[in-house]
């Protein structure tokens, strides 16, 4: 093959868009190899086809399959097995785009949250729905010796799987039950549904809760703050973080909600 015939290494780098770094890198690894190097002065020309080899590299780039696994589709050096790798990039396809879904998901939950701040006032008392969750929770005798670290250290552990099992943002914070025996104190983590049957998860019922947002942790007050509407009945108040559109790092809002049983 004559160099007159092939295209310089400058020439495939614009006509295929990789960088020549780039493609000097891909011949460093393997996976492009020059159609012909000039002995005497050590240039690089490429085929016209490779043009087309260059773009499943860039495809291989998009799609986050690791270039040394090509090594995995080739058969005697040269011969790529396309099926396989067609069905390994349609894999890693399909789970990408399920892991954006569920980004976007993620999304729109921050913009509701926000929404609900930009909605009711610090202070202001409202009720929405809220759907049922399963809280994985780590018990505390009294509010004052709860440490958030002691549940973070166990959430670590446990099989939540991927963020494909969850419906919404995942919440984290403080519980307290309320009986007529007193009040049982918890730190929770949100984790999907199939954790129920673990005997450290407790289900969250669905339904109308009583609200109100504060930039300090409010849950011990909720027995005063909602004394009118619990009237000694039982009630679950929960304390969460919610995003708002200027969220302050060291000192987010918190919304604290009460369901009367």
């Amino acid at each position: 093959m004559h160099k007159k015939n092939l295209l310089t290494i400058g020439e495939i780098s614009k006509l295929s868009g990789a960088s020549i770094h780039s493609i000097r890198y891909y011949e460093r690894i393997k996976v492009l190899t020059p159609a012909y190097t000039d002995p005497d002065t050590g240039y690089r020309y490429y085929s016209f086809d490779q043009i087309h080899l260059l773009e499943l590299i860039g495809f291989c780039i998009e799609m986050d399959i690791p270039l040394k696994d090509m090594h995995r589709f080739t058969q005697a050096g040269d011969v790529l097995d396309a099926r396989a790798f067609l069905n390994e990039g349609k894999s890693i396809a399909i789970k990408k785009l399920s892991a954006i879904k569920q980004g976007l998901r993620f999304l729109k939950d921050i913009e509701r949250q926000m929404d609900i701040v930009e909605k009711y006032k610090p202070g202001q008392i409202y009720t929405r729905h809220i759907s049922e969750k399963i809280f994985y929770v780590h018990h505390y005798p009294t509010i004052e010796g709860m440490n958030p670290v002691d549940l973070a250290s166990e959430l670590v552990d446990m099989p939540f799987g991927d963020n494909e099992s969850y419906t919404e943002l995942p919440e984290y914070g403080m519980m307290a039950m309320h009986s007529a025996s007193g009040a049982e104190y918890y730190g929770f983590g949100q984790v999907p549904t199939h954790i129920i049957e673990d005997t450290k998860t407790i289900p969250i019922p669905a339904g109308q809760y009583h609200c109100i947002l504060s930039q300090d942790w409010q849950i011990e007050k909720a027995p005063e703050i909602f004394r009118e509407l619990v009237n000694g009945r039982s009630f679950i108040a929960i304390e969460t973080e919610i995003f708002t559109a200027k969220y302050k790092i060291y000192q987010p809002m918190h919304e604290l909600r009460v369901l009367v049983l």
